[in-house]
């Protein structure tokens, strides 16, 4: 499941990546992520600041810095939260 969702991020923060022009993932200009917050293997909160950390936050990041985009990191707590935050992403607005 791990690879699933590290999967689906990739591919989601790859295609909106190719072009800079806005897409069904980004029609406003703001990529919206969500990641495992339970998998310690993506992301973790630092205990001093509260703010994530790790391998998706730092994908966000480059992203950000390299496509002169904003992209926004949800935490979700299971897989199927993840899956459901899918289409709400594609709008315009995170519910």
């Amino acid at each position: 499941m791990r690879l699933l969702s590290a999967a689906t991020l990739l591919a989601l923060v790859t295609s909106t990546a190719l072009t800079a022009q806005p897409t069904p993932l980004a029609r406003d200009g703001i990529v919206r992520a969500a990641y495992l917050a339970s998998n310690p293997a993506q992301a973790v909160k630092d205990p001093a600041t509260g703010e994530a950390r790790g391998v998706v936050v730092d994908l966000a990041r480059e992203l950000e810095r390299t496509r002169n985009t904003k992209v926004t990191l949800v935490g979700l707590p299971n897989p199927q939260r993840v899956i459901e935050a899918v289409p709400l992403f594609t709008g315009s607005c995170l519910e």
